[in-house]
């Protein structure tokens, strides 16, 4: 999984998520304190491809953040900073 650009202003992406269309994600983003500060649940199929997904950065203030993404069986974690 790629999560760019880091440091992210407006739009992080999150590519190569490797699901199908049935594939129920849990995308979570965390302050450094261990706040969530952005939750979604649901299917990344929305778009076109299904193995890429954008998150709307702009509401976060400046700092650094860890992101987490599941989908029930597989969870992976990194972090990155909004400029």
């Amino acid at each position: 999984v790629m999560v760019f650009p880091n440091p992210v202003v407006d739009k992080l992406i999150i590519q190569k998520l490797e699901v199908t269309s049935k594939t129920a994600l849990e995308i979570s983003i965390y302050n450094l304190v261990g706040e969530i500060v952005y939750r979604v649940h649901g299917t990344p199929c929305e778009a076109v491809d299904c193995n890429l997904h954008t998150v709307d950065c702009r509401f976060l203030p400046q700092g650094t953040y860890w992101i987490e993404i599941s989908d029930g069986k597989r969870m992976m974690r990194k972090h990155f900073v909004k400029q």
